[in-house]
């Protein structure tokens, strides 16, 4: 359960709710109850499949090398000469359709875009998008897959209601392409690492490409070092009662600045050492809800409000807001997902001094805190099962999108055409003002490589966030779920979730005791948790005997 100001689970409900009307309307009652009071089989990602055989791309040398455990490899300047790492012309000279969220404003046509133009040139295949805006995609979705008008392929989030039924109906199986070795004849898709690929299985079957994003889903707590400087106030907190006192010192309304931009639960959780949404030992599944540190962390919490170290408009206020007031210099500290570092760093750059840092939490009352690892993915990308005979060709040029950082494709996909989208400073790319305009149209929602960190001209922000990644990692901790479905959660847990929201909003502002938590958990387990329980368990069961 993270922080819930406006957040992203409740646009998440939204979009699961509206794209169970359009599963409905596609497969129909029967298919939803086909597999007995459960519906879609517990854990129907948990099965045999061959996950693809892992190949790490040799790639170029990172300045700062990332680790096995999560760590990204780092680096102070986009390499010089990059090499070309594909051979051909991927594409059969046909167009693929493809739908999938905006991940901002629409990109101007092909026509007008010099950046599509010659991405499709080299692609061999011009990719015919139909873009959607973030805030239509759910609705978008639901409607195209219930008039049966999927395109070639779809981005997909593994949150779509009854998603293995949907795939199974509607996506391409992967499994004889990617399965074991067959990847390797797709070498940037062989670099995408396993823990991505096992949210692509289904039914014991590869349903679609990852689009994979490492460690930077995970939420962190950033920090304006340059204020706290200004401040006399660098001193890292070594338990809740240091961070409380931190907050307070740096928190002056009659100045406009407050320690928070909104109340950093993650981080707060995180203290107390909460499971990760779902734990499991010994095959037995458990949630944060009901663990025995969590009306201690919404005591917490409740403490930080009442100190009035929040900004007062925090719960009123959406993460956009919290990032302008971290900017801004309004909040000194803000929760945020690590892949956010990059956007507040591009804008700190107009700060005069402007210096900012995160580090793990500590222990409520000393030692060591926990860091909730995101999901490995931000979602899928399908397949239509209606464009087998294109398999090979699509997977080239998915192969070709997905070629590493640092290389010539990567170059071209992430930056345009020399001359006209960017300008070279040594060997960094600097996008023009039509290259930021024409780069919206990048396919990231249809595959890509594994992270890295790269921040143009800025060796100091990456050794920052290097630093900060090498402090977390070692502290991590994995939602247990990940990698399970539970048809459950799938259709009611949003619904769910959102009652908890509220409970949880209630208690720290004060409006309801800390007690009034057990109630809730109760009617939580009773409506859909329980439910879920024993569904993740079922899925893990036969993952591990598999």
């Amino acid at each position: 359960m993270k922080t819930f100001q406006k957040s992203e689970l409740s646009r998440r409900g939204i979009l699961r709710g509206t794209l169970a009307m359009g599963v409905i309307a596609a497969f129909g009652a029967p298919l939803l109850t086909a597999c007995g009071d459960g519906g879609i089989p517990a854990g129907a990602n948990a099965g045999n499949a061959s996950l693809p055989t892992f190949v790490k791309f040799p790639g170029v040398t990172a300045d700062l090398p990332g680790t096995n455990a999560g760590v990204t490899d780092g680096y102070f300047t986009y390499p010089a000469n990059p090499p070309k790492t594909t051979t051909g012309i991927p594409g059969d000279g046909k167009p693929i359709t493809v739908m999938m969220p905006a991940a901002g404003a629409i990109p101007p046509a092909p026509d007008q875009n010099a950046y599509a133009q010659e991405l499709n040139k080299r692609l061999g295949s011009e990719l015919k998008v139909a873009w959607t805006p973030s805030a239509d995609w759910s609705q978008k979705l639901a409607t195209t897959i219930a008039g049966d008008q999927l395109p070639d392929v779809f981005n997909l989030l593994n949150e779509t209601p009854d998603f293995p039924s949907m795939l199974e109906a509607k996506a391409l199986d992967l499994t004889p392409y990617l399965a074991g070795d067959a990847i390797k004849k797709y070498p940037a898709l062989a670099n995408i690492p396993t823990e991505s690929w096992r949210g692509a299985v289904f039914n014991g079957k590869i349903f679609g490409l990852p689009i994979p994003r490492g460690i930077t889903t995970s939420r962190i707590l950033y920090r304006r070092e340059d204020i706290l400087e200004q401040l006399g106030a660098t001193a890292v907190p070594t338990s809740f009662a240091e961070f409380l006192e931190l907050c307070e010192t740096v928190t002056e309304p009659s100045k406009n600045r407050w320690a928070l931009a909104s109340l950093p639960m993650t981080f707060v959780q995180e203290m107390y050492q909460l499971p990760n949404n779902w734990s499991e030992h010994d095959g037995a599944f458990s949630h944060l809800f009901e663990h025995e540190n969590m009306k201690a962390a919404l005591e917490a919490g409740r403490q930080l409000v009442a100190a009035k170290v929040v900004n007062p408009d925090a719960f009123a206020s959406a993460q956009a807001q919290y990032k302008k007031w971290f900017d801004a210099g309004t909040a000194v500290m803000v929760e945020d997902s690590l892949s956010a570092w990059q956007g507040f760093q591009r804008r700190g750059v107009a700060i005069p001094g402007f210096k900012m840092a995160a580090h793990p939490a500590p222990g409520a009352d000393g030692g060591s805190g926990s860091f909730w690892l995101g999901d490995p993915n931000h979602s899928i990308t399908a397949i239509n099962k209606k464009s087998k005979d294109r398999v090979e060709t699509i997977l080239n040029v998915f192969n070709w999108l997905a070629s590493p950082f640092g290389t010539e494709e990567d170059m071209l996909r992430q930056y345009g055409v020399e001359g006209l989208d960017y300008e070279l400073d040594g060997s960094d790319p600097i996008l023009t003002d039509q290259g930021t305009l024409e780069i919206k149209a990048n396919p990231v929602y249809l595959t890509g490589s594994p992270a890295t960190l790269y921040i143009s001209q800025g060796e100091d922000a990456v050794r920052a966030r290097h630093d900060a990644e090498e402090a977390l990692v070692p502290l991590a901790v994995k939602d247990a779920s990940n990698g399970l479905y539970s048809a459950t959660a799938s259709r009611t847990g949003a619904q769910q979730l959102k009652s908890m929201e509220a409970l949880q909003n209630d208690i720290v502002q004060g409006r309801k005791p800390v007690s009034a938590w057990d109630a809730g958990v109760k009617d939580w387990q009773g409506k859909a948790g329980d439910k879920m329980r024993s569904e993740y368990e079922e899925a893990f069961a036969q993952l591990k005997n598999a």
